[in-house]
């Protein structure tokens, strides 16, 4: 419980600095930037995810999943990372190829930005998508080794570089959005060749063949999921793009910006629980009595609900005195949107903890249909809903869509009998989670009506919400708190 803890802490605090980046830079981009400038960066966003896809191959979740079929032995490790840059190197020339003939008539098509160009901020865009799948295929050694120390120095290096960048092209050089794409492309870049450099000046380069097709058989599938995946993440900005002027994508952009870090969190509680759940899954196909193994897996999957529970009720209570205080008043509009963004990523981390049997047994493939059956759903229904509800059709498409692929993927993995009915069993989560949403859409209710759209009284109701929640769910887990409360007095004792 120790170490589990202590990694809690640096996996939610650093991971939460790479793909953050955007969010921590909020201040100064609504200070230096326009909302029209900010749909520019939210375009290159979405672009840049989409193109990490392609050259990242899905391989960096192939190389944490083979990881720890052979972890013991360090030149296995050491060829499985090598063989990992060779696929990227050459996904990365194939991309490059593509988008030099390409680049422009894609981005003309889903952008109606004039200046969006290939020439401009296409290759600063591709920079920074061949840099992200490095950097994270980097931290995946430390994190699948549960070598946080080295994990944080990274990390931090990593995250003070890309802000470098982006603050001398923002602020220093004055260059918009220009200067936060191109910023980020150069300062993402410097930590990543030093780090090539010195590993390989250390030991030789070893391409293993073999592991090529492996890698490729789980990544490929996997590839095209998140892709996929990313696509239907980020259509509903293209579609905002496509039905609103470019000051509305800036604003819906800046919004998705702030409610993107319960993502960040999720991801951070990944990276902080499943390589130990891997391994306890590992084990468990090895003991014939697995039950006590399943009641501590099943545990590690509620920690992850119990503190996205958190998450969800402390940025929605906070979030708004947030944007009040220290956001320029230009973006002050996106306030009533937040709170039900953030409940929209509810059912994101649903599907997460219910499609890890997926992950775990190697059925990558099968996550295509699913992702595409979503996709679909989220352009019909974004299509017909938004004459209706305008922006809100976006943030109530998102909710559902996550919710159609964690039923589908619990389908899947009953009808392949890699579904545990023990281990996925949380009825009292689920009734928490119901409760947030009950409390969230009753105060746009009282906001409508009894506090006639004020919104100082729509953020004390819902800091009074935060306070009553936060003291049930604490009281509720009381025998988890006494373990993190006996483990901090043991630390004070032995110092």
């Amino acid at each position: 419980m120790s170490s589990t803890l202590k990694n809690t802490i640096i996996y939610v605090l650093l991971g939460f600095l790479a793909p953050a980046v955007n969010f921590i830079l909020i201040p100064i981009y609504t200070k230096y930037m326009a909302p029209t400038q900010y749909g520019i960066i939210t375009l290159a966003t979405v672009f840049q995810t989409i193109i990490t896809g392609f050259i990242g191959i899905g391989v960096a979740g192939s190389y944490s999943r083979y990881y720890y079929d052979n972890y013991k032995d360090k030149e296995f490790i050491n060829q499985l990372f090598d063989t990992c840059l060779s696929i990227f190197a050459f996904s990365t020339l194939f991309v490059c190829v593509f988008l030099f003939f390409l680049g422009d008539s894609i981005f003309s098509y889903f952008s109606e930005i004039k200046e969006f160009t290939m020439r401009k901020y296409g290759w600063w865009i591709l920079i920074v998508s061949l840099m992200t799948p490095l950097q994270a295929i980097i931290l995946s050694q430390y994190r699948n080794k549960e070598r946080a120390d080295i994990f944080s120095v990274l990390s931090i290096i990593f995250f003070l570089s890309s802000v470098f960048g982006i603050f001398t092209g923002v602020v220093i050089l004055k260059k918009g959005a220009l200067g936060s794409i191109a910023g980020r492309g150069i300062g993402v870049s410097v930590p990543v060749i030093i780090y090539i450099l010195y590993i390989y000046s250390k030991r030789k380069f070893k391409n293993n063949w073999s592991l090529i097709k492996p890698l490729l058989n789980y990544g490929y599938p996997l590839m095209f999921y998140l892709l996929l995946s990313y696509l239907y993440k980020n259509i509903d900005k293209l579609i905002v793009s496509k039905h609103f002027d470019s000051s509305i994508l800036g604003l819906y952009g800046f919004a998705m910006s702030i409610a993107v870090v319960t993502e960040i969190f999720l991801t951070a509680m990944q990276n902080t629980f499943y390589p130990k759940i891997n391994k306890l899954m590992v084990d468990a196909e090895s003991i014939e009595n697995s039950s006590y193994t399943a009641k501590e897996i099943k545990d590690q999957f509620q920690y992850i609900f119990i503190f996205m529970l958190f998450s969800f009720i402390s940025l929605i209570a906070f979030s708004l005195p947030g944007v009040q205080w220290f956001i320029d008043v230009r973006y002050h509009s996106t306030m009533i949107w937040l709170p039900l963004m953030f409940i929209s990523f509810i059912t994101r981390v649903y599907y997460v903890v219910y499609s890890f049997p997926i992950f775990f047994h190697k059925k990558t493939r099968t996550l295509i249909p699913i992702t595409i059956i979503t996709l679909i759903f989220t352009v019909i229904f974004s299509i017909v809903l938004i004459p209706f509800l305008g922006i809100y059709a976006l943030i109530v498409v998102n909710f559902l869509s996550n919710a159609i692929q964690t039923v589908v993927a619990i389908i899947y993995s009953k009808r392949t009998k890699i579904f545990n009915d023990y281990i996925y069993s949380f009825k009292y989560i689920h009734i928490q989670y119901v409760a947030i949403i009950i409390f969230i859409l009753l105060g746009y209710a009282l906001y409508d009506s009894f506090f006639n759209y004020e919104i100082q009284l729509f953020m004390i109701y819902n800091l009074i919400g935060w306070l009553v929640y936060t003291v049930y769910l604490f009281t509720s887990n009381r025998d988890k708190l006494f373990i993190i409360k006996d483990l901090l007095l043991s630390k004070l004792k032995a110092k």
